[in-house]
């Protein structure tokens, strides 16, 4: 399957085992937090800012 997703604010994981009939058995529910693209969006902002110095005033 090797598929993944990364929008918005939050982040559910759940994993999924692929079973010899290929349909898909649940091992773990879903569980997350904040992860999501906003966060990476900050970190990465943050990133720049120490490599390049502040210019979050220029993003706009």
């Amino acid at each position: 399957m090797n598929k993944s997703y990364l929008s918005g604010e939050t982040i559910d994981v759940t994993v999924h085992e692929v079973c010899a009939n290929n349909k898909l058995k649940e091992i773990h529910k879903a569980g997350g937090g904040d992860w999501g693209g906003t966060m990476v969006d900050e970190a990465f902002i943050e990133f720049l800012t120490k490599i390049a110095g502040s210019f979050k005033q220029h993003l706009f």
